[in-house]
């Protein structure tokens, strides 16, 4: 997903955590009236605004026509719909489940319209014309693990669906929640994070149209050139992972499933050492996929 993309998504989070804020009061006037309290609060009252809200009694809420001004995004973000579905701020239990319908700029196209016209190898795609987006975005936090999934769903160019589990995230949770991180001092975070352990991961990435309509001229010896690398490399799973590559790049497969299942939590202090010693070591990419378990399929 882009820069704008992920950073509405970021902002769309928090107008969702703020229109579950009143306890179990789930009308519209006390969801409106919680929810600016949230947003004012976290002095982001000249950067979220909404047309009108409707809570509802099975602790659902709905927020119409929402623009985003995020202070690092130079354009306003626009959102039809924005659901709130589940949210719960309990100590060590923390949930946020959002679905949004209508994502869009400031001239009614979708958020990818602009990237995706300039990009070359999407020349195919009538960018004028492509619904908006709709998605998903849910964070679960259960004592010291963390889940989280985001869902891009763009109507004739694909979906991307992306899911991480990660343990030992409490100290970080609490840290961020309590002190924060200093801008000034980026190691701060890498401090904190090296104490998170990557339980798995997965990316799930389906075609409506980008990969079918472009030009395979270019992929011709696409499986060829994805074998000579990786078996250069040493990796076992060489053949499947090439396989399922080419199935997908020349339309003969919708899909294509890429799945991190390591037979035991990884640190990603460590993991983020293997990937940068992997390179340098003909065996290295190997030994980094092998720790991931890596798997690629249709």
């Amino acid at each position: 997903m882009s820069k704008k993309v992920v950073g509405a998504l970021a902002t769309v989070a928090i107008v969702g955590a703020g229109a579950w804020f009143g306890g179990n009061y789930y009308l519209s006037q006390k969801v409106e009236e919680e929810a600016k309290a949230f947003i004012s609060k976290n002095n982001l009252t000249d950067q979220i605004q909404w047309a009108r809200a409707e809570g509802r009694i099975n602790k659902t809420a709905t927020f119409y026509d929402v623009v985003i001004s995020p202070k690092k995004i130079k354009e306003k973000v626009f959102v039809k719909e924005l659901h709130v579905n589940d949210f719960s701020d309990k100590p060590g239990n923390y949930v946020l489940d959002l679905s949004f319908k209508g994502l869009s700029d400031s001239q009614g196209n979708t958020l990818l319209a602009k990237d995706l016209a300039k990009a070359s190898w999407a020349k195919h795609i009538d960018t004028q014309s492509l619904p908006l987006m709709d998605g998903q975005l849910a964070v679960r936090q259960k004592e010291d693990s963390l889940a989280l999934t985001m869902v891009g769903e763009q109507g004739n160019v694909g979906d991307v669906s992306f899911s991480i589990d990660l343990g030992k995230t409490d100290v970080v949770i609490n840290t961020l929640k309590e002190k924060g991180v200093s801008q000034n001092n980026p190691f701060q975070l890498l401090g904190l994070l090296s104490q998170v352990t990557l339980e798995d991961a997965y990316l799930q990435i389906k075609d409506k149209g980008l990969i079918q309509g472009r030009d395979k001229t270019a992929d011709v010896n696409l499986e060829k050139q994805c074998l000579d690398d990786l078996m250069a490399r040493q990796v076992s799973q060489a053949q499947t992972y090439c396989a399922s590559l080419h199935k997908f790049m020349n339309g003969e497969a919708k899909t294509l499933n890429i799945a991190v299942k390591p037979a035991q939590a990884v640190s990603l202090f460590a993991l983020f050492n293997q990937l940068q010693r992997a390179p340098k070591r003909p065996e290295g990419v190997a030994a980094l996929l092998e720790t991931l378990k890596l798997e690629v399929k249709n």
